[in-house]
């Protein structure tokens, strides 16, 4: 019987501790919640709605946008005072590209057309809104660091920036957009059929590396090959690969924006802005085609412009291999 009452007590003395640790938690969660509602009381009343006397006035600068107008003309379009090969080591292309961007741009949007506003002043010039577009794109600069020579704020230059890139996506005269794999998965691209010593095959092939999915239409490389088969297999899928890293290296050389750390929070806009940077990299390689030498060279080009970027490793080891 001793024995019983003792585990009576026991057992007493346990439902009590638990009674306790579960009134200490209840307590601790009416703090907890009483923090936090005080909490979202504050932002809301400080940050979401702020009284009108926390309110920061905005200030107007006057930057004279009809003397960067003018500056930029005369520098690089009516009497130019710098020659065509420096136009095309800043802005990345010859005149005539550029100059076709800006026309088709100038006709599609309207933010791109010179108007003149309720004060009788005549808005940014194209010239101004698609120059610093590039700016930013070939140097990836800060869109502050451009205001002193094109006389536009921040604010402007990453409008004309966005409006910019949209824009050259939406250009159907600048880009035939592929959509393989989409055609691929929908069984709608054209029929691929060819003959490799004695064996049909009917799919197209792509070279691509080990971080790929194991798709059918990949080609990958074989890691550590034993055999000779392997072994000239290997170094022939790497090599045909390593052209497509040459073309990504000369892409990032001549856009520092695609390399460098993002400018950008939006995930779909940094899309838009590698896409645009293809796109143009693409008119530029149609247009220049026969003036080029080899990979060396064009890397070389832009290499001054970005001391430390990411496309001088990527050359030099293209170099050594």
């Amino acid at each position: 019987m001793s024995y019983s009452s003792n585990n009576n007590i026991v057992d007493q003395n346990r439902l009590s501790d638990y009674e306790w640790e579960a009134e200490a938690d209840e307590r601790f969660e009416s703090i907890q919640n009483f923090i936090t509602q005080r909490m979202y009381e504050y932002v809301n009343r400080r940050v979401c709605q702020p009284t009108p006397s926390a309110r920061r006035p905005r200030r107007n600068i006057e930057r004279n946008r009809e003397e960067g107008h003018n500056q930029l003309y005369n520098d690089y379009f009516m009497s130019p005072v710098y020659p065509p090969e420096l136009f095309r080591r800043r802005f990345r292309m010859r005149k005539h590209v550029f100059m076709r961007l800006v026309d088709d741009l100038s006709s599609s949007d309207r933010v791109f057309q010179q108007r003149q506003g309720g004060n009788g002043r005549p808005s940014f010039s194209p010239l101004q809104r698609c120059t610093t577009a590039i700016r930013v794109l070939a140097y990836g600069t800060s869109t502050d660091s451009l205001d002193e020579y094109f006389h536009m704020s921040d604010t402007t230059i990453r409008d004309s920036l966005k409006l910019f890139v949209e824009g050259s996506l939406n250009d159907i005269n600048v880009l035939q957009r592929s959509l393989l794999f989409n055609e691929l998965l929908e069984e709608s691209a054209p029929a691929v059929n060819f003959t490799v010593n004695g064996t049909e095959y009917n799919m197209r092939y792509c070279l691509a590396d080990g971080i790929y999915p194991s798709w059918a239409t990949f080609v990958k490389s074989i890691n550590a090959p034993q055999i000779q088969k392997h072994r000239l297999f290997a170094a022939r899928q790497e090599s045909c690969r390593k052209d497509v890293d040459r073309a990504f290296g000369v892409l990032q050389a001549r856009f520092a924006f695609i390399k460098r750390p993002c400018l950008l929070w939006d995930p779909v806009m940094m899309g838009k802005v590698l896409m645009a940077c293809i796109i143009m990299h693409n008119m530029i390689v149609e247009d220049e085609r026969e003036t080029y030498l080899n990979y060396e060279s064009i890397i070389e080009e832009f290499k001054e412009d970005n001391p430390s970027s990411a496309s001088d490793d990527q050359y030099e080891y293209h170099r050594r291999t």
